[in-house]
């Protein structure tokens, strides 16, 4: 716990003295951090705006520790003095003691008690450890439920350690993917070079056609002519007419073993 510094002057409605400091072992409450505001304030004489930049630097500083993610500095000093103008209202008619003026600062006592939420708006989807967002939502509900442990520099290691791990198989998977994509699309254009190749080749098949030899009429060997003149005399000396003398000649050609179609048998 950090060494505090204190008035020994109790601060209306807060029923407590300025303090230098927050514990750190809980999220600063609204009404420590009015404690701090006051004492920079009141006891530091320092102006407004000194007041709540110093009180802004050691809250930040509490919630760093925290592994929580905050609002930006100038945002976290204009919640400050708004929390202190509240109490500056209500402590100028403090003299009043109407019910209506009674619930005002009877609630905002209450108020005193719950954290001074400077958490980013996107705190809880940080990548932040689960414990820590876990530690949060308690804080929130409850400051008394749980208080924050000093920190613990093995298990900030080993949890860097995962990070760096986690990062680097999620590179590796990009990697991975970005060549197993690579492999996919050399093999379907190789693919598709292939079928469209073979494609083409069985189209030019297709389209090519032998030429088909022209079909040559059969030739006709030419007819021999065993007709002589010495048989011609004779038929004529025995006066046989040409139709006698013709199947004469043809009955002695087949009978020889000749072809009649191929054997001239008119001596015409």
């Amino acid at each position: 716990m950090a060494c505090e510094r204190r008035s020994t002057e109790v601060v209306w409605l807060l029923e407590k003295s300025p303090t230098s400091s927050f514990p750190g072992n809980r999220l600063p409450s609204r009404g420590e951090v009015l404690q701090v505001f006051l004492f920079h304030h009141k006891i530091q004489k320092e102006v407004l705006f000194a007041a709540a930049a110093s009180t802004a630097e050691k809250v930040l500083e509490v919630w760093r520790r925290a592994n929580i993610p905050t609002s930006d500095m100038s945002w976290v000093k204009k919640k400050i003095l708004k929390l202190y103008e509240e109490y500056g209202a209500l402590a100028k008619s403090k003299s009043w003691k109407t019910e209506t003026e009674e619930m005002k600062r009877c609630i905002f006592r209450d108020s005193l008690e719950d954290i001074f939420d400077i958490a980013h708006s996107k705190a809880m989807e940080a990548k932040i450890p689960e414990e820590d967002k876990a530690f949060l939502e308690a804080q929130r509900e409850d400051r008394q439920s749980c208080s924050m442990a000093g920190v613990d520099e093995k298990l900030k290691r080993a949890t860097e350690e995962k990070r760096r791990k986690r990062q680097r198989m999620e590179e590796m998977k990009k990697k991975d993917a970005a060549a197993s994509s690579s492999t996919l699309d050399r093999d379907v254009a190789l693919e598709s070079f292939t079928t469209s190749s073979s494609s083409n080749e069985e189209t030019e098949d297709d389209d090519f056609k032998a030429p088909t030899p022209a079909k040559c009429p059969r030739r006709q060997p030419p007819k021999e002519n065993k007709l002589t003149k010495e048989l011609t005399l004779a038929w004529e000396r025995d006066n046989l007419s040409i139709r006698a003398a013709t199947s004469s000649y043809a009955a002695a050609v087949m009978s020889l073993g000749h072809d009649i179609e191929h054997i001239t048998v008119s001596r015409s």
